[in-house]
């Protein structure tokens, strides 16, 4: 009998951990957030009604390079984007099932219209110029390097300049 009880008391533990996991903000569900770069991607669900899954991948290239579930009400910010183009697509849904990594209820599958460009692009402070010419000590130059931040929302915007065009499931790509 205590063996029965024992192994109750552990599935009743992973049923937990597997909610408390369905509950993470931004849970990585595949692949791995990107680095190496300073460019700042956030995906904005704050307002969102349902939960979503996102998958961020490359233009022409086969493989996602992440996807993460983002409840309803929460917002993910990828830190270390390299400068690129990127494609979004979503799942908005009910009922996230993290060990099947699906939704129990898919409500709507799409995609952003067009790839999110990030560019980091570098620069000194003085110009080159200046340098030579006007005698300015090297150490007063500085390189800066200016990278983007980018807010993608799951939900509407009024005058927003972003559209979230509907695909068909099978267009969704497998992460």
């Amino acid at each position: 009998m205590s063996i029965n009880l024992r192994i109750l008391k552990s599935v009743i533990i992973l049923i937990i951990l597997g909610l408390i996991v369905s509950f993470v903000q931004g849970a990585l569900v595949s692949g791995r957030e990107p680095t190496g770069g300073l460019n700042k991607l956030t995906i904005d669900n704050s307002q969102g009604e349902l939960d979503a899954l996102v998958v961020l991948t490359q233009p022409n290239w086969p493989n996602p390079i992440c996807s993460i579930y983002l409840p309803k009400g929460e917002s993910h910010t990828f830190e270390k984007m390299k400068p690129g183009l990127y494609d979004i697509y979503y799942i908005l849904g009910k009922g996230w099932i993290s060990t099947k990594k699906a939704f129990a209820q898919e409500i709507e599958v799409g995609k952003i219209d067009q790839p999110i460009e990030l560019v980091s692009e570098g620069h000194n402070t003085v110009e080159s110029y200046k340098i030579v010419w006007d005698y300015v000590p090297y150490n007063d130059n500085e390189y800066i390097t200016d990278f983007n931040t980018v807010t993608v929302t799951l939900y509407p915007v009024p005058k927003g300049n972003i559209e979230l065009v509907l695909i068909e499931r099978e267009d969704f790509p497998k992460y």
